[in-house]
Protein backbone atom coordinates (compact mmCIF):
# COMPACT_ATOMS: atom_id res chain seq x y z
CA UNK A 1 0.00 0.00 0.00
CA UNK A 2 3.18 2.67 0.90
CA UNK A 3 4.73 1.81 -2.94
CA UNK A 4 1.18 2.43 -4.47
CA UNK A 5 0.55 5.84 -2.19
CA UNK A 6 3.99 6.75 -3.21
CA UNK A 7 4.39 6.17 -6.48
CA UNK A 8 0.94 7.76 -7.07
CA UNK A 9 2.10 11.18 -5.19
CA UNK A 10 4.79 11.77 -6.98
CA UNK A 11 3.29 11.55 -10.03
CA UNK A 12 0.96 14.12 -8.94
CA UNK A 13 3.88 16.12 -7.91
CA UNK A 14 5.36 15.35 -11.48
CA UNK A 15 1.97 16.66 -12.77
CA UNK A 16 2.35 19.98 -11.38
CA UNK A 17 5.00 21.02 -14.48
CA UNK A 18 1.66 20.21 -16.67
CA UNK A 19 -0.66 22.18 -14.50
CA UNK A 20 -3.10 23.88 -17.21
CA UNK A 21 -6.10 25.11 -15.77
CA UNK A 22 -8.03 24.81 -12.33
CA UNK A 23 -10.00 21.83 -12.72
CA UNK A 24 -6.69 20.23 -13.34
CA UNK A 25 -5.12 21.69 -10.31
CA UNK A 26 -7.66 20.87 -7.80
CA UNK A 27 -7.82 17.01 -9.12
CA UNK A 28 -4.36 17.13 -9.37
CA UNK A 29 -4.37 18.19 -5.17
CA UNK A 30 -7.52 16.12 -4.61
CA UNK A 31 -5.23 12.77 -5.84
CA UNK A 32 -2.04 14.09 -3.93
CA UNK A 33 -3.66 14.34 -0.51
CA UNK A 34 -5.64 10.85 -0.74
CA UNK A 35 -2.51 9.39 -1.38
CA UNK A 36 -0.52 11.33 1.37
CA UNK A 37 -3.49 10.17 3.78
CA UNK A 38 -2.63 6.32 2.51
CA UNK A 39 0.99 6.84 3.00
CA UNK A 40 0.79 8.79 6.38
CA UNK A 41 -1.42 6.05 7.59
CA UNK A 42 0.46 3.08 6.38
CA UNK A 43 3.64 4.84 7.92
CA UNK A 44 1.66 5.66 11.28
CA UNK A 45 0.68 2.19 11.97
CA UNK A 46 4.49 0.81 11.39
CA UNK A 47 5.50 3.05 13.41
CA UNK A 48 3.09 1.88 15.78
CA UNK A 49 3.81 -1.78 15.54
CA UNK A 50 7.59 -1.79 15.33
CA UNK A 51 8.68 -0.04 18.12
CA UNK A 52 9.01 -2.23 21.07
CA UNK A 53 6.30 -1.80 24.12
CA UNK A 54 8.96 -0.75 26.65
CA UNK A 55 9.56 2.12 24.55
CA UNK A 56 6.30 3.05 22.40
CA UNK A 57 6.23 6.40 24.28
CA UNK A 58 9.65 7.63 23.76
CA UNK A 59 9.40 5.95 19.65
CA UNK A 60 6.03 7.50 18.90
CA UNK A 61 7.33 10.87 20.24
CA UNK A 62 10.22 10.75 18.16
CA UNK A 63 8.38 9.77 15.33
CA UNK A 64 5.67 12.90 16.05
CA UNK A 65 8.71 15.48 16.25
CA UNK A 66 9.90 14.33 12.57
CA UNK A 67 6.43 15.33 11.41
CA UNK A 68 6.28 18.66 13.81
CA UNK A 69 9.62 19.13 12.12
CA UNK A 70 8.95 18.48 8.56
CA UNK A 71 5.75 20.33 8.90
CA UNK A 72 7.88 23.34 10.00
CA UNK A 73 10.25 23.12 7.33
CA UNK A 74 8.21 22.51 4.41
CA UNK A 75 6.27 26.13 4.69
CA UNK A 76 9.98 27.99 5.15
CA UNK A 77 11.17 26.50 1.93
CA UNK A 78 7.62 27.10 0.08
CA UNK A 79 7.96 30.67 1.32
CA UNK A 80 11.99 31.04 0.37
CA UNK A 81 12.84 28.64 -2.20
CA UNK A 82 10.51 30.79 -4.84
CA UNK A 83 12.51 33.78 -3.93
CA UNK A 84 15.92 32.47 -4.87
CA UNK A 85 14.52 31.08 -8.06
CA UNK A 86 10.64 30.02 -8.79
CA UNK A 87 11.78 26.48 -10.12
CA UNK A 88 13.72 25.14 -7.25
CA UNK A 89 10.62 24.41 -4.66
CA UNK A 90 9.28 22.75 -7.51
CA UNK A 91 12.20 20.83 -8.16
CA UNK A 92 12.85 20.15 -4.41
CA UNK A 93 9.60 18.20 -4.72
CA UNK A 94 10.43 16.19 -7.17
CA UNK A 95 13.65 15.30 -5.77
CA UNK A 96 11.79 14.40 -2.00
CA UNK A 97 9.60 11.90 -4.27
CA UNK A 98 11.66 9.95 -5.76
CA UNK A 99 13.43 9.65 -2.49
CA UNK A 100 10.28 8.50 -1.30
CA UNK A 101 9.74 5.83 -3.11
CA UNK A 102 13.00 4.49 -3.37
CA UNK A 103 12.60 4.50 0.68
CA UNK A 104 9.70 2.82 0.54
CA UNK A 105 11.18 0.40 -1.85
CA UNK A 106 14.15 0.18 0.73
CA UNK A 107 12.57 0.17 3.89
CA UNK A 108 11.25 -3.61 5.05
CA UNK A 109 7.55 -2.66 5.75
CA UNK A 110 6.51 -5.99 6.59
CA UNK A 111 2.05 -7.02 6.48
CA UNK A 112 0.51 -6.59 10.04
CA UNK A 113 -1.10 -10.01 10.04
CA UNK A 114 -4.78 -9.19 11.27
CA UNK A 115 -6.58 -11.62 12.65
CA UNK A 116 -9.83 -13.64 12.44
CA UNK A 117 -12.43 -11.25 13.44
CA UNK A 118 -10.74 -8.27 11.40
CA UNK A 119 -11.16 -10.43 8.37
CA UNK A 120 -14.42 -11.18 9.12
CA UNK A 121 -15.56 -7.53 9.83
CA UNK A 122 -13.30 -6.60 6.39
CA UNK A 123 -15.59 -8.90 4.21
CA UNK A 124 -19.43 -7.34 5.81
CA UNK A 125 -20.39 -4.39 4.22
CA UNK A 126 -21.57 -2.03 7.10
CA UNK A 127 -20.86 1.88 7.48
CA UNK A 128 -18.09 0.44 10.72
CA UNK A 129 -16.21 -1.49 8.35
CA UNK A 130 -15.00 1.94 7.10
CA UNK A 131 -15.82 4.34 10.17
CA UNK A 132 -14.21 3.64 13.59
CA UNK A 133 -16.93 5.30 15.42
CA UNK A 134 -14.44 6.05 18.45
CA UNK A 135 -11.82 7.93 16.09
CA UNK A 136 -13.79 10.65 15.00
CA UNK A 137 -14.10 12.68 18.20
CA UNK A 138 -10.27 13.25 17.79
CA UNK A 139 -10.54 13.32 13.87
CA UNK A 140 -12.27 16.35 14.43
CA UNK A 141 -9.95 17.92 16.60
CA UNK A 142 -7.16 17.06 14.09
CA UNK A 143 -9.56 18.66 11.29
CA UNK A 144 -9.90 21.87 13.02
CA UNK A 145 -6.33 22.24 13.90
CA UNK A 146 -4.77 21.81 10.51
CA UNK A 147 -7.93 24.12 9.48
CA UNK A 148 -6.23 26.19 11.66
CA UNK A 149 -2.27 25.22 10.70
CA UNK A 150 -3.09 25.75 7.02
CA UNK A 151 -4.85 29.01 7.33
CA UNK A 152 -1.75 30.36 9.05
CA UNK A 153 0.73 29.08 6.57
CA UNK A 154 -1.04 30.43 4.03
CA UNK A 155 -1.09 34.00 6.35
CA UNK A 156 2.55 33.74 6.94
CA UNK A 157 3.13 33.40 3.35
CA UNK A 158 1.33 36.56 1.96
CA UNK A 159 2.30 38.46 4.75
CA UNK A 160 5.93 37.80 4.12
CA UNK A 161 5.51 38.50 0.61
CA UNK A 162 3.67 41.79 1.18
CA UNK A 163 6.51 43.43 3.54
CA UNK A 164 9.31 42.28 1.71
CA UNK A 165 10.93 39.62 3.92
CA UNK A 166 14.03 38.66 2.70
CA UNK A 167 15.18 34.64 2.89
CA UNK A 168 17.20 35.21 5.56
CA UNK A 169 14.70 37.40 8.14
CA UNK A 170 12.08 34.41 6.90
CA UNK A 171 14.15 31.99 8.86
CA UNK A 172 14.27 34.13 12.12
CA UNK A 173 10.24 34.55 11.74
CA UNK A 174 10.48 30.03 11.58
CA UNK A 175 12.76 29.31 14.39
Amino acid sequence: MLIIAVVIHAICTFGYHFIDGMLFLCTLRFVQGMTYGMASTVIATTVASIVPESRRGEGIGYFTLSITLGSAIGPFLGISLPQINPLYALVLCDVLSISLIVLAFILNITEIKVGFRQRVEVKSFRLRTFFEPTAIPISIVALLGAIGYSAVMIYIGIYSETIGLLLGGSLVYFI
